[in-house]
Protein backbone atom coordinates (compact mmCIF):
# COMPACT_ATOMS: atom_id res chain seq x y z
CA UNK A 1 0.00 0.00 0.00
CA UNK A 2 1.41 3.45 -1.34
CA UNK A 3 0.63 6.45 0.54
CA UNK A 4 1.55 8.48 -2.95
CA UNK A 5 -0.02 7.60 -6.06
CA UNK A 6 3.16 6.37 -7.92
CA UNK A 7 4.69 2.85 -6.83
CA UNK A 8 7.44 3.62 -4.66
CA UNK A 9 6.38 6.39 -2.94
CA UNK A 10 6.14 6.66 0.85
CA UNK A 11 4.98 2.95 2.67
CA UNK A 12 1.78 2.76 5.02
CA UNK A 13 3.32 2.51 8.23
CA UNK A 14 1.04 0.43 10.03
CA UNK A 15 3.63 -0.57 13.10
CA UNK A 16 2.61 -1.92 16.17
CA UNK A 17 -0.74 -1.35 14.93
CA UNK A 18 -3.99 -3.06 16.95
CA UNK A 19 -6.13 -4.79 13.93
CA UNK A 20 -7.16 -7.57 15.93
CA UNK A 21 -10.21 -9.03 14.41
CA UNK A 22 -9.98 -6.52 11.22
CA UNK A 23 -12.45 -7.23 8.09
CA UNK A 24 -9.16 -6.94 5.53
CA UNK A 25 -10.46 -9.28 3.08
CA UNK A 26 -8.53 -8.43 -0.38
CA UNK A 27 -6.87 -4.98 1.20
CA UNK A 28 -3.96 -4.18 -1.45
CA UNK A 29 -1.33 -3.78 1.87
CA UNK A 30 1.50 -4.27 -0.88
CA UNK A 31 4.78 -2.97 0.62
CA UNK A 32 3.18 -1.94 4.06
CA UNK A 33 5.27 -1.53 7.23
CA UNK A 34 3.19 -3.71 9.81
CA UNK A 35 5.94 -4.66 11.77
CA UNK A 36 4.84 -5.92 14.91
CA UNK A 37 1.28 -5.30 14.66
CA UNK A 38 -1.60 -7.15 16.05
CA UNK A 39 -4.03 -9.17 13.80
CA UNK A 40 -4.57 -11.65 15.75
CA UNK A 41 -8.08 -13.55 14.15
CA UNK A 42 -8.08 -10.79 11.63
CA UNK A 43 -9.85 -11.65 7.89
CA UNK A 44 -7.02 -11.35 5.25
CA UNK A 45 -8.37 -13.64 2.57
CA UNK A 46 -6.83 -12.95 -0.71
CA UNK A 47 -5.20 -9.91 0.50
CA UNK A 48 -2.24 -8.22 -1.20
CA UNK A 49 0.98 -8.28 1.35
CA UNK A 50 3.91 -8.47 -1.62
CA UNK A 51 6.63 -7.24 -0.03
CA UNK A 52 5.36 -6.45 3.23
CA UNK A 53 7.47 -6.36 6.61
CA UNK A 54 5.66 -8.46 9.55
CA UNK A 55 8.84 -8.48 11.57
CA UNK A 56 7.74 -10.16 14.71
CA UNK A 57 3.52 -9.34 13.74
CA UNK A 58 0.67 -11.30 15.62
CA UNK A 59 -0.99 -13.23 13.11
CA UNK A 60 -2.18 -16.14 15.30
CA UNK A 61 -5.28 -17.54 13.68
CA UNK A 62 -5.28 -15.25 11.28
CA UNK A 63 -7.19 -15.73 8.29
CA UNK A 64 -4.80 -15.84 5.12
CA UNK A 65 -6.36 -17.78 2.93
CA UNK A 66 -5.29 -16.84 -0.94
CA UNK A 67 -2.78 -14.09 0.09
CA UNK A 68 -0.39 -12.59 -1.70
CA UNK A 69 2.81 -12.92 0.40
CA UNK A 70 5.43 -12.96 -1.97
CA UNK A 71 8.69 -11.55 -0.50
CA UNK A 72 6.87 -10.44 2.32
CA UNK A 73 9.06 -10.64 6.01
CA UNK A 74 7.46 -12.49 8.12
CA UNK A 75 10.78 -13.12 10.61
CA UNK A 76 9.60 -14.19 13.70
CA UNK A 77 5.68 -13.65 13.61
CA UNK A 78 3.04 -15.68 14.84
CA UNK A 79 1.02 -17.37 12.68
CA UNK A 80 0.26 -20.39 15.34
CA UNK A 81 -2.98 -21.45 13.80
CA UNK A 82 -3.58 -19.58 10.74
CA UNK A 83 -5.23 -20.33 7.78
CA UNK A 84 -2.60 -20.27 4.98
CA UNK A 85 -4.53 -21.93 2.47
CA UNK A 86 -3.36 -21.10 -1.55
CA UNK A 87 -1.18 -18.68 -0.21
CA UNK A 88 1.43 -17.30 -2.31
CA UNK A 89 4.84 -16.85 0.11
CA UNK A 90 7.20 -17.24 -2.91
CA UNK A 91 10.53 -16.04 -1.19
CA UNK A 92 8.90 -15.26 1.70
CA UNK A 93 11.51 -14.63 4.62
CA UNK A 94 10.37 -17.19 7.46
CA UNK A 95 12.51 -17.44 9.69
CA UNK A 96 12.22 -17.88 12.90
CA UNK A 97 8.57 -17.73 12.40
CA UNK A 98 5.42 -19.50 14.90
CA UNK A 99 3.59 -21.24 12.26
CA UNK A 100 2.42 -24.53 14.49
CA UNK A 101 -1.12 -26.25 14.09
CA UNK A 102 -1.27 -23.50 10.55
CA UNK A 103 -2.91 -25.00 7.52
CA UNK A 104 -0.89 -24.97 4.41
CA UNK A 105 -2.85 -26.86 1.80
CA UNK A 106 -1.60 -25.91 -1.45
CA UNK A 107 0.31 -23.01 -0.14
CA UNK A 108 3.01 -22.06 -2.54
CA UNK A 109 6.31 -22.32 -0.41
CA UNK A 110 9.32 -22.36 -3.00
CA UNK A 111 12.08 -20.22 -2.40
CA UNK A 112 10.76 -19.72 1.51
CA UNK A 113 12.98 -18.86 3.98
CA UNK A 114 12.15 -21.88 6.44
CA UNK A 115 15.17 -21.87 8.54
CA UNK A 116 14.45 -22.46 12.52
CA UNK A 117 10.65 -22.09 11.18
CA UNK A 118 8.33 -23.93 13.97
CA UNK A 119 6.05 -25.77 11.75
CA UNK A 120 5.14 -28.55 14.64
CA UNK A 121 1.61 -30.17 13.87
CA UNK A 122 1.31 -28.15 10.74
CA UNK A 123 -1.34 -29.73 7.85
CA UNK A 124 1.35 -30.26 5.00
CA UNK A 125 1.25 -32.07 1.91
CA UNK A 126 3.95 -34.58 1.00
CA UNK A 127 5.13 -32.14 -1.36
CA UNK A 128 5.65 -29.12 1.08
CA UNK A 129 6.46 -31.70 3.76
CA UNK A 130 10.03 -32.40 1.67
CA UNK A 131 10.19 -28.41 0.93
CA UNK A 132 10.20 -27.53 4.38
CA UNK A 133 12.15 -30.47 5.64
CA UNK A 134 14.91 -29.49 3.06
CA UNK A 135 14.39 -25.71 4.61
CA UNK A 136 15.52 -26.53 8.13
CA UNK A 137 12.38 -25.89 9.73
CA UNK A 138 11.35 -27.52 13.18
CA UNK A 139 8.95 -30.47 12.16
CA UNK A 140 7.25 -33.22 13.97
CA UNK A 141 3.78 -34.90 12.91
CA UNK A 142 1.43 -33.21 11.62
CA UNK A 143 -0.94 -34.44 14.18
CA UNK A 144 -2.19 -32.27 17.05
CA UNK A 145 -0.90 -32.67 20.67
CA UNK A 146 -2.24 -34.77 23.08
CA UNK A 147 -4.31 -32.82 25.11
Amino acid sequence: MWLEKEHGGKRADLRWAKLQGANLYGANLEGADLESSDMQGAALRWAKLQGANLYGANLEGADLQGAKLQGANLYGANLQGANLRWANLQGANLYGAYLESLALQWADLESSNLQEADLRWANLSPEQREVVEKGGAILQKNEPPLA
